[in-house]
Parts: C-alpha cells; sequence; structure tokens
C-alpha cells in the first residue's frame, strides 16, 4: 500500500502524535544542573502545558467526532456539536500550530537562564508529537477515507 494512501485515509499517525505530545507535555521538559545537582520540571507544570492539554483533548474529541456523538446519542442535537460535524477537518492543523508556539513562547520568555537549563526528554517527544500530529493534519482527507470504504 502507499504511504501517501495510508495517510490520507488512516487517523493512527494523528493518534500516535497526540500520545506522543502528551507524554512530551508531562515529562521532564525543562532539566537544570548546578553543582552537580539537577532538577527538572515539566511543561505541564506552566500554564502553556495546561492549554496544550486541553488542546490535545480537543484534538481527540474532533478527530473521532463521530465516534463521540454515537457514545453520547443526546449530543446529536446540541447546536454546537452540530456546528463542529460540519467543520473541516483541517481545522486541526490549527490546534497544532497554536501548540508549537505556545512553547516557543516559553522557550522565548525562559531565554536568559537558558544556559543552565538543558532540555529533557520531554522536549524531544514533545517536537516528535508535533511533527506527527501536523504531518497527520496536513495529509489526511476525510473524503479519501470514505471513497476506500466504498
Amino acid at each position: 500500500m502507499d504511504i501517501m494512501k495510508i495517510l490520507k485515509t488512516n487517523k493512527l499517525l494523528g493518534l500516535l502524535g497526540l500520545i506522543i505530545l502528551f507524554v512530551g507535555v508531562i515529562g521532564p521538559f525543562f532539566v537544570v544542573s548546578l553543582f552537580g545537582f539537577s532538577t527538572s520540571t515539566a511543561l505541564v507544570n506552566h500554564w502553556e502545558g495546561i492549554v496544550i492539554i486541553i488542546l490535545i483533548v480537543a484534538s481527540l474529541l474532533f478527530m473521532y467526532k463521530e465516534k463521540v456523538v454515537e457514545l453520547v446519542p443526546s449530543l446529536k442535537n446540541n447546536p454546537f456539536v452540530k456546528k463542529v460535524m460540519t467543520q473541516k477537518y483541517k481545522v486541526l492543523l490549527v490546534f497544532a500550530i497554536i501548540i508549537a508556539a505556545l512553547v516557543i513562547i516559553e522557550l522565548i520568555s525562559d531565554s536568559n537562564s537558558l544556559s543552565l537549563v538543558h532540555f529533557g526528554w520531554g522536549f524531544y517527544l514533545y517536537w516528535i508529537g508535533v511533527l506527527l500530529f501536523g504531518v497527520h493534519t496536513f495529509f489526511y482527507n476525510p473524503d479519501e477515507t470514505s471513497k476506500s470504504k466504498k
């Protein structure tokens, strides 16, 4: 099977990206070492991390909106849910951009102390997750998925 066809018809890359992104947010993001002692902090300990977790949950709900409505039938009549159901899938690309921008803001605000700060494994997982999620939202096409199921 062709890689482009898989990217256009499968949500697995997006789900994997969001899971890795979540682990990156709760893992050690910054590590500070001084005089042989070190400590780390997770992004979730900052307001940016909380916002990112909210965006991850919102992205998951949007990715699987049909399943969510199927599991909670009372949502079908909700006007907000009806509006969400008609939105294009590419709106998730906006979430990916906001998620990336929040960490850039955090890095810029902490740039004065970066000489003592090193990046933890959470930082690298975070960017891998953002990259996978961004690639997924860019290539995934729900129209291709419905064509392949027919």
